[in-house]
């Protein structure tokens, strides 16, 4: 019983010098922990999940079990796990009021390949744009303490226009169901019509002249 008990203090003291190491870090990566701690045994924290000391929330990825209470700690959680991100798209467009239904996984633009993962019950949904393009967002804090990279609310109507090609008419942006009077408050449209312009492109460009015929008829 000496010898058990033994093990689980020395088990509980390798985590407080783990913690305090890491303290300052809400979510961290296996880099994050060898900059912190170049020796450290990867071992020690699948025995912490299972104490619940920790939690994994994507592949290298972990968090205190109090780290992520907010939307906004998922957000920032988005752009750590998958860098670099912005958060765009329905989720930005939900932000600003833009569209009236909640939104049920986190969207975000990024210069890596498309992709999906989960983590617990949430969602995280990335498509991919090209270097030039990776603009026209502003870095905010979580309150977890963590960055977090969301698009200008100007950006994130250009990014649904860009990834949208059937966006033909202004018909096809009423089914959007956009908050239009919303938008109108909003954004300033000679900042978008700049934003627009850097993206190029006659057919999105055709797709932001439409969009901006509907905003305003």
């Amino acid at each position: 019983m000496l010898i058990l008990a033994t093990k689980r203090n020395k088990l509980y003291l390798n985590f407080q010098i783990f913690k305090q190491a890491l303290q300052h870090y809400p979510i961290f990566s296996i880099s994050d922990i060898r900059k912190k701690i170049p020796q450290f045994d990867r071992k020690r924290l699948g025995e912490w999940q299972q104490k619940g000391y920790l939690r994994a929330i994507a592949r290298g990825f972990y968090a205190w079990p109090d780290a992520i209470n907010d939307l906004q700690d998922q957000w920032a959680l988005a752009c750590k796990v998958y860098a670099p991100s912005y958060i765009s798209l329905q989720s930005a467009l939900s932000f600003y009021g833009f569209i009236p239904e909640g939104v049920f996984a986190i969207t975000a633009v990024t210069t890596l390949k498309t992709r999906t993962f989960h983590s617990g019950s949430t969602n995280f949904m990335y498509r991919n744009i090209r270097q030039p393009l990776f603009f026209g967002y502003a870095i905010k804090k979580a309150p977890n303490g963590m960055p977090l990279n969301l698009a200008f609310p100007e950006k994130a109507l250009l990014d649904i226009i860009y990834f949208s090609p059937g966006l033909k008419n202004p018909d096809d942006f009423e089914a959007l169901r956009l908050n239009k009077w919303q938008i109108g408050e909003v954004i300033d449209q000679e900042m978008m019509a700049g934003l627009g312009a850097a993206m190029g492109g006659k057919r999105f460009a055709g797709r932001l002249a439409v969009f901006t015929e509907w905003l305003n008829g």
